[in-house]
């Protein structure tokens, strides 16, 4: 009996015994949101690339993950009986009997086709490892997201600017406020320190000119008590943002 999917924030997406239909649904809609999803059913599979292969239709568990990465196993066992490091496309379609899912690797070109035929239960979540995050998420992905994203920083924030040289540096991001003022922001993935807000300062020391309307924002983290204390001092504004939960929201 199909039970409709049902979903949380922090939970994820759940389906019990969906249709071809609604699983198809539930698969478009996880990959567009770049969330592993894993999905226990009956199929079988195809492979072709380097080599040749075809296992045939059985009870398997299919996970596949936001980077394209895909694993299917069997009841027992830690080894997958297929897999693929990565997917530079993944093509789906349902031909009403069954649900065609096609992974598709472009460098080496390789291709693996799992056929679905019924589904018991589908499961899918943003899975965001912490430690990953800090590894690989730069500042130039926060900058990037927060150019598409200004009201995360504040509500009202028009971005007109992003890299600007002048003199001293280069400006993360350079916007304007609700009322028009101009705003010079600076970006920091982890704990801001001294000298990144004494940078902020010279930023918008140019900018100001005269002119004392113009802002001044540094955003990350965290910040150090001393840093705090320096920015306070300076009329530079602190937005504290959580990259994690930042990340979570693309």
């Amino acid at each position: 009996m199909e039970k409709p999917a049902q979903a949380t924030e922090d939970a994820g997406s759940i389906a019990f015994c969906p249709t071809l239909e609604a699983s198809e649904e539930f698969i478009r809609k996880a990959i567009q949101r770049r969330e592993t999803f894993i999905l226990v059913g009956e199929m079988e599979m195809e492979y072709k690339g380097r080599a040749s292969s075809t296992t045939g239709k059985d009870e398997r568990i299919l996970i596949v993950k936001r980077d394209g990465a895909v694993l299917i196993h069997g009841g027992s066992g830690y080894r997958p009986i297929n897999w693929q490091p990565d997917t530079s496309n993944i093509r789906i379609k349902n031909s009403g009997e069954y649900l065609d899912i096609e992974f598709i690797r472009r460098r080496p070109r390789e291709i693996l086709l799992t056929r679905i035929y019924r589904v018991f239960l589908l499961y899918s979540k943003k899975i965001v490892d912490r430690n990953d995050l800090e590894m690989y998420f730069t500042e130039e992905h926060l900058r990037k997201i927060l150019k598409k994203m200004p009201w995360e920083i504040e509500e009202g924030l028009r971005i007109i600017g992003e890299e600007v040289e002048i003199p001293s540096g280069k400006v993360d991001l350079l916007g304007r406020d609700r009322d028009g003022s101009l705003v010079v922001i600076e970006l920091k993935k982890g704990k801001i320190g001294r000298n990144e807000v004494l940078q902020l300062e010279r930023y918008a020391r140019y900018y100001r000119g005269g002119n004392p309307k113009v802002r001044a924002i540094i955003v990350g983290q965290s910040i150090t008590p001393e840093a705090e204390i320096i920015a306070k001092n300076l009329g530079i504004e602190f937005k504290q943002l959580d990259v994690r939960k930042l990340y979570k929201k693309l």
